[in-house]
């Protein structure tokens, strides 16, 4: 079985096994579905790299070496957002938190950055990092819009689209793009390399989320885009007006 069936048949029965998880917990609503996400994720991130090990695909171990770093980092974007602009709510699962970020989120990112940079690394060539955006599109937008069902996280006082916030459409397909950047330079290397490479990859993401937040629900939502006091004009979304 090659390696890129492995990863395939792996990744199917997680999402098995954890859709089986999901659907119990539903249908017994005495037991927290928060704790049932957190069982789940901790699955992946153990059966993952005993697989990487037992299966000796060494390049799975690297990978979710420096994944798993990057995806406990990823806490501190998610808190922001929820905590400091509040634009993201975490419902209220049975989880333990971090902040107002629930546990079970640290090891959550490992699970879509895997397939992401799998694909995308196997391209080969400079359109990999065009795999890496779509895979990465495909993977966050589609969690956005299902999330708030479950629910496992929702957006709000933002502008979106079948529940995918707008501020988030570009970061999310750049993520992706920096990750496997990230991964390529750094998997290789020691230890501390990977973990600034995984912190760096947190950094641009929390200010790729930070910066497009303020264009689209800033920027975007105000009358007088931009003023031209030396005219005497003020260009607005209604058309051009007389200052003064």
């Amino acid at each position: 079985m090659t390696v890129a069936r492995s990863l395939l048949y792996l990744s199917f029965i997680y999402a098995a096994l954890a859709g089986v998880v999901l659907a119990a917990l539903a249908m017994n609503p005495t037991v927290p579905i928060g704790m049932g996400i957190l069982v789940a994720v901790v699955y992946f991130n153990v059966i993952f790299p005993l697989a990487a090990i037992w299966g000796q695909h060494h390049e799975w171990l690297r990978l979710w070496v420096f994944l798993l770093p990057l995806s406990l980092m990823m806490i501190l974007p998610d808190w922001f957002l929820s905590a400091q602009l509040d634009v993201l709510v975490f419902p209220s699962t049975g989880s333990p938190y971090i902040g107002t970020v629930p546990i079970f989120m640290a090891g959550m990112w490992t699970i879509p950055l895997v397939l992401v940079v799998w694909l995308a690394d196997h391209a080969k060539s400079w359109g990999s990092y065009l795999v890496a955006g779509i895979v990465s599109a495909v993977m966050f937008w589609g969690s956005e819009a299902i999330a708030w069902r479950i629910p496992i996280w929702h957006a709000q006082n933002v502008r979106q689209i079948e529940h995918v916030a707008l501020y988030l459409l570009v970061p999310e397909v750049i993520l992706g793009m920096t990750t496997l950047a990230a991964y390529r330079w750094s998997g290789r290397r020691g230890l501390m390399t990977r973990l600034m490479a995984a912190y760096l990859v947190m950094m641009i993401y929390l200010g790729q989320v930070a910066g497009f937040y303020f264009i689209v629900e800033r920027i975007g939502s105000l009358d007088v885009l931009w003023r031209l006091p030396a005219f005497g004009v003020s260009l607005t979304t209604g058309g051009l007006t007389t200052l003064g």
